[in-house]
């Protein structure tokens, strides 16, 4: 069972909450406009939401998520804020058939680091858990971050991210997913393989961009869901040690609709790259 921090619920009803407003550029801005110090931190609660996705967050329109610059991240509460009001932690699990805890998560000069030690047939990960409340990411079109290995390697050992979902989480975590694992299994969540071969320079970080259409059982339902984000190696080559350096974590803004005044037809389609309807699922 994996063991995890993030969480949300399905179904596309209820109220919608407004896009969150942060206050972190509202009490400060710059320190002193004439001199090189740094911006302050932006200020989010503290509190831990119950995931509600009858009224689901809605993020800034840019999509931005976090990049664990010091306005977005604090060492002394190891939680992440940004700008939009949005805020969470950060984790990381490993597979309880492994005997020693080779799995870390920590923050240095500005990324996350996910150090996961993982031996053969097993798994690891880590990622951003959200404390904000369940988030609808309908309006995006896909997920966007940037990484590299700092060390080791994933040979025999793919990379994968996971959109963490409520209807996923079990119930008997905190705050609670909605998932009874008496009752069958949980963690079945919308996963993304395609990922680039990732650059061994940290200092140059792949770019790796996933549209929703490339990731399993996605549709508007789950991603009006989403309780977090979450990186796993799959040991199906033998052992692997790896550490994996994260940033820039953030949902690709949809394209732009069509002038109201084209006489171009629509066909309700996914051909702008946004998320996939209701009725299909990506494979």
């Amino acid at each position: 069972m994996i063991v995890v921090l993030a969480g949300g619920c399905g179904g596309a009803g209820g109220v919608r909450r407004m896009p969150l407003t942060g206050n972190g550029g509202s009490t400060g801005g710059i320190v002193d406009a004439g001199a090189d110090a740094p911006l302050p931190a932006f200020k989010c609660s503290s509190s831990v939401e119950a995931f509600d996705c009858t009224a689901p967050v809605m993020l800034n329109a840019d999509g931005h998520l976090v990049d664990f610059s010091s306005r977005e991240w604090s060492n002394s509460s190891g939680k992440w804020c940004d700008e939009s009001g949005y805020h969470g932690s950060i984790y990381s699990y490993h597979n309880t058939m492994i005997t020693a805890d080779t799995s870390s998560q920590r923050v240095a000069d500005g990324s996350l680091r996910l150090t996961l030690g993982v031996s053969g047939g097993q798994y690891g990960g880590g990622g951003v858990a959200f404390e904000a409340g369940c988030m609808d990411v309908s309006q995006f079109s896909g997920v966007h971050f940037s990484a590299a290995i700092v060390s080791g390697s994933l040979a025999g050992c793919p990379l994968q991210l996971q959109l963490a979902t409520f209807d996923q989480r079990p119930t008997s975590q905190s705050p609670k997913g909605g998932c009874d694992q008496d009752a069958g299994s949980c963690f079945n969540f919308p996963t993304a393989t395609a990922i680039p071969v990732l650059s061994s320079d940290p200092a140059n970080p792949t770019p790796v961009v996933l549209p929703f259409t490339s990731f399993s059982r996605v549709t508007t339902g789950t991603l009006q869901q989403v309780v977090g984000l979450q990186w796993q190696v799959n040991a199906t080559g033998g052992a692997c040690t790896v550490e994996i350096l994260l940033d820039d974590i953030g949902f690709i803004p949809a394209a732009a609709p069509a002038d109201a005044g084209s006489d171009a037809p629509g066909d309700g389609g996914n051909s702008d790259g946004g998320a996939v309807d209701d009725a299909s699922t990506a494979q």
